[in-house]
């Protein structure tokens, strides 16, 4: 065979990796406090809309319809009143 077409593997570990490949760089420390400022605001958003926020005008309904639908249920004659 061809000598000169020949690679030799090289077979790493994890922690070897980790050396070879350096560590962390600006690039990854611009784009991971990028990336928390982002969650940031958006949790912050959130929550503001939550706790701030006003009271809506409507109401839900879902409290007169479970009343009804067990008075319903319950009465024996099944009539709403």
């Amino acid at each position: 065979m061809n000598d000169c077409c020949e690679e030799e593997v090289v077979e790493y570990e994890i922690e070897d990796a980790i050396v070879k490949s350096g560590s962390f760089g600006l690039l990854q420390i611009f784009v991971t406090i990028i990336t928390m400022l982002i969650v940031f605001s958006v949790a912050c958003q959130s929550l503001m809309l939550y706790y701030v926020a006003d009271d809506p005008p409507w109401t839900c309904v879902a409290k007169k319809f479970i009343r009804v639908l067990f008075k319903t249920l319950w009465r024996s004659d099944n009539t709403i009143k």
